[in-house]
């Protein structure tokens, strides 16, 4: 049977009072990067057991190797927590052994890029629930916690913010799992991930049940600092909960007893539980509407009862229609500074006016940490008095409060706020310095001003990374004649998010001057396949090119055939060659230089690719990804006259596709022409 098992049963037998006493949980951590390697691995694998150790309620077993899944060894755990990335090397039976581990009870957890990990692995996609297709946004940014009462987010403000490398996700169906956090799209420019999500709907955290198991993805973790922060903290002690079935929603325990309205029985409960698990009950509470419930939470509460005991409490508060906004003021005067942040919360959790008046008056409270929790929960209430308070919390109080009072506001609606951005931008404060990438975003609807426009140009040079790339948007946004010459230099950017930035405006503006420093994307092609996927095979092409040749292929005998790439430069090889999955195929053309000159190939493939120039490879990219524009860079030399290019795309499943285009950081490509071969 497994841990968690006969941990649950013993719950149950609270009922009689005893609690089976069992060893923690057992919790595999598999931090193993097969693709790209976050910093923040070994943090997250170091706060997972420095909490374990904290609260009793799991150990954990930090790992990088997929051995511990095989079927042999999977039986022992009790949850398995994943920050993975790419292809892991499970074999069949390792494969079968986690779907069948969940399937039969166990309790399994993604972090941020595991959702970044078996592509081709089409039951794995199924369990995460989507997969990675890119992060448009790297920011402090706001999240609104969708189920207020799911233990992962059950103690957090109703919104919060947090700094984040923030997803989008492809194949993801809010349907089919339940949405824990999404993005608040007022903190961002939320058209950035339009592309992957028309909806501009974007999940953050999400869990659903598996069989008799259950799996939870938490989007956060890209920053090392993001598992030092005490948010984070109270997600992974909710999640283990969830997962276990520890929480006051699923044991089945606590679930009879707050059906039956047992007050008392819920109360008795608490001095049989574990430390870690003792508030639960008294959470529990929160759901009887019975005066015998509000009585029993104003104990617990009390100054006198331990502290996890009055936060539980305070929750149970927030949810009871039995405590009005007001009965939580006098706690927010408490000695304990958690205890005051918890009371905040719990009034976010009330709706209506008087809720509202309770959180207003708390911006004026002497405890700065009272104000800072009152701004953040005011940040999701968008009614004008509210407005105005944060209007004039941007410039006074402490940095923290303003730059929430600041970040709330920049999605309102409200002609006064554009004054407050410009002068963010031209006098950036303490407050706003880390917000200006996401101020300079909101400029770029009003970039076609002369005022904004100027503020933009110089910030393209500023020492922040984040603040060029946004300004790079914004500017291309302005739709000025010049915004092209500003923009190139950014093309070759040390920083990758500069460079993208650049790459994505000049993409939306195919005919944007560009001054000699970049190409236009490749457009002509002729293209041929589709073969068996073999990277490293020649299928003829590489030894053979010639347009009148025939090759071997999939389907038969396989000949060149004319094919076009969209006016953005994506050329759809699922349209022009085939709508097939676990292939590859070959794409060529011809680059006219009038001289011999120096330049940067940029590729962008999904999925790995190789590349020759004139009969020499130049890339060789192995991988299965999404495809990032301009994201593989190789320096080549051109010859003057005819250059044979040829480029080889695999094709694992989902999109096929390529673009291609030729950079020089001193410019003068101005000459470069392209046509089909002959």
């Amino acid at each position: 049977m497994k841990r968690w098992m006969v941990g649950l049963l013993g719950l149950c037998l609270a009922v009689s009072g005893t609690l089976a006493k069992e060893p923690p949980l057992k919790m595999l951590y598999l931090g193993l990067s097969k693709g790209f390697a976050h910093s923040s691995v070994g943090p997250c694998g170091r706060t997972l057991e420095a909490l374990g150790k904290q609260t009793g309620l799991w150990t954990t077993k930090v790992s990088e190797d997929i051995a511990d899944l095989s079927p042999a060894n999977i039986g022992q755990w009790d949850l398995i927590f994943f920050f993975t990335t790419g292809d892991l090397g499970f074999d069949a039976a390792t494969k079968k052994a986690l779907l069948d581990w969940i399937d039969q009870g166990g309790g399994f957890a993604g972090f941020h890029s595991a959702t970044d990990t078996y592509y081709d692995w089409a039951d794995y996609g199924k369990l995460m629930g989507g997969y990675f297709a890119g992060h448009p946004w790297n920011q402090v940014a706001r999240f609104k916690v969708e189920d207020p009462d799911h233990p992962a987010f059950a103690d957090l403000a109703p919104s919060f913010e947090f700094l984040e490398e923030i997803y989008v996700f492809r194949d993801f169906d809010r349907t089919k799992q339940k949405v824990l956090v999404s993005l608040d799209n007022s903190s961002v420019d939320a058209s950035r991930g339009a592309s992957v999500r028309p909806d501009l709907y974007y999940a953050n955290a999400w869990c659903k049940d598996v069989g008799q198991g259950r799996m939870m993805y938490n989007g956060f973790g890209h920053h090392d600092g993001a598992f030092a922060d005490p948010k984070m903290h109270q997600m992974i002690i909710g999640m283990v909960k969830w997962l276990a079935k520890l929480d006051w929603q699923s044991d089945p325990a606590i679930i009879e007893k707050t059906k039956a309205g047992d007050v008392a029985g819920l109360t008795a409960m608490v001095a049989k539980r574990p430390e870690a698990l003792r508030g639960e009950p008294v959470r529990a509470l929160g759901a009887i509407n019975k005066p015998a419930a509000a009585d029993a939470i104003t104990k617990f509460v009390a100054p006198d009862q331990p502290l996890d005991l009055r936060l539980a409490a305070l929750n149970a508060m927030g949810r009871s229609a039995r405590f009005a906004p007001a009965a939580l003021v006098p706690l927010m005067g408490d000695a304990a500074a958690e205890v005051r942040r918890a009371a905040v919360n719990a009034v976010g959790r009330k709706a209506g006016e008087p809720a509202e008046k309770v959180l207003l008056a708390a911006l004026r409270h002497e405890q700065a940490d009272v104000r800072a929790a009152a701004v953040q929960v005011l940040a999701g209430i968008d009614t004008p008095s509210v407005t105005e308070a944060l209007l004039g919390m941007v410039k006074s109080g402490d940095a923290a409060t303003m730059r929430t009072a600041l970040t709330a506001l920049m999605g309102r609606k409200d002609e006064r706020i554009a004054a407050v951005l410009i002068d963010a931008a031209k006098n950036p404060t303490e407050a706003s310095r880390s917000l200006l990438p996401v101020i300079v975003e909101r400029l770029s609807a009003m970039a076609g001003t002369d005022e904004v426009f100027a503020i933009l140009r110089g910030l393209l040079t500023h020492p922040d990374g984040n603040v060029r790339a946004a300004a790079v948007r914004a500017v291309g946004a302005s739709g000025r004649a010049e915004a092209g010459g500003l923009i190139a230099p950014r093309l070759f950017d040390r920083d990758n998010n500069v460079a993208n930035a650049a790459n994505e405006v000049t993409a939306k503006i195919p005919n944007l001057d560009l001054k000699g420093y970049m190409t236009p994307y490749i457009r002509d092609w002729l293209v041929v396949g589709p073969f068996d996927r073999d990277h490293d095979k020649d299928f003829g092409p590489e030894t053979n090119l010639s347009a009148a040749a025939s090759y071997d292929g999939q389907d038969g005998k396989a000949t060149w055939k004319a094919a076009q790439a969209g006016a953005d430069g994506l050329l759809n090889l699922r349209n022009v060659i085939a709508a097939k999955d676990n292939c590859l195929g070959y794409a060529w053309t011809v680059i006219d230089a009038p001289k011999d000159c120096e330049a940067q190939l940029r590729l962008g493939s999904d999925d790995g690719a190789k590349v020759w120039l004139n009969g020499k490879q130049v890339l060789d990219i192995k991988a299965d990804r999404g495809l990032n524009r301009d994201g593989d860079r190789v320096n080549v030399s051109l010859k003057a006259g005819a250059n044979t290019l040829l480029v080889k795309v695999d094709q694992g499943g989902g999109d096929w596709s390529l673009t291609l285009r030729l950079g020089s950081e001193q410019g003068g490509l101005d000459g470069l022409k392209f046509a089909l071969p002959h």
